[in-house]
């Protein structure tokens, strides 16, 4: 009988450490990792992204460390945080865009981030939705997007497809006013992203009006493993337990 009892809890002992010993395995497991590089774009140069215009345009994404943009002398806000971001500017109608590649492994959770302002000086038209300045219809505006590697590498400017828009629009502001603010954005591209593949992390501008200063600093994707329910680890302690059991009283007659 007293054998019995502490077979008991031993077994009720050993489900329960099994079992929270699994837990933090899972917990472990799911410590989130960074999928991009040069997000805050430190280095000083684009690095691992790349920056193109749509030809023919003259317009284009660079690196800039003050309170201006390099073609028009716009003010900007400046770098959101650190010393570099990255800005648009134009002198002539165009569309270009700033893009990184990025792979997601397997059954993750995957969520963006990133800072950005939008000063257009000209009002803002996103009716046509596509990123071509050469669109007889006014054509003004800015959006971000992730998009399936192959399908991108077929178009680089797609905006229908596999193609999930994260935000699109920007805000009019007239020439020799303040521009606006930073504003920080996430978004959660699991439901895209998650079964894992390649990607990309497309910032695009339009703008036939008048200039367009997109400005992006401090840019993240972040992936976690989804975690895995815990209960094996106590099923198969419970599995174990009822078979010495089973095992101890057979020897016993």
């Amino acid at each position: 009988m007293l054998t019995d009892i502490l077979e008991r809890r031993w077994c009720r002992f050993a489900a329960g450490t099994w079992a929270a010993l699994a837990i933090v395995l899972v917990a472990g497991s799911a410590l989130p990792s960074s999928l991009l590089l040069n997000g805050g774009f430190e280095s000083g140069v684009l690095g691992a992204w790349n920056a193109a215009p749509r030809v023919p345009a003259i317009g284009f994404f660079a690196i800039d460390s003050d309170n201006s943009v390099n073609l028009t002398g716009l003010p900007t806000p400046g770098p959101a945080a650190g010393n570099y971001h990255a800005v648009s500017d134009q002198v002539d109608p165009a569309s270009f865009i700033l893009w990184q590649a990025f792979t997601v492994p397997p059954d993750s959770s995957v969520s963006v981030s990133y800072q950005l302002f939008a000063n257009s000086y000209a009002p803002v038209a996103v009716g046509v939705s596509n990123l071509d300045h050469t669109n007889p219809n006014p054509n003004q505006h800015a959006r971000v997007d992730v998009i399936a590697l192959s399908d991108f590498m077929s178009d680089n400017y797609r905006t229908s497809g596999s193609v999930l828009n994260l935000w699109i629009g920007g805000t009019q502001t007239d020439l020799g006013d303040p521009s606006n603010p930073w504003v920080a954005l996430s978004h959660d591209i699991t439901g895209f992203t998650g079964g894992g593949g390649s990607f990309v992390l497309r910032y695009g501008v339009v703008a036939n009006q008048n200039v367009f200063n997109l400005g992006v600093d401090e840019v993240g994707i972040t992936t976690s493993p989804i975690p895995e329910s815990p209960t094996f680890a106590t099923v198969g302690v419970v599995t174990v337990c009822m078979a010495v059991s089973l095992l101890r009283r057979g020897m016993g007659r």
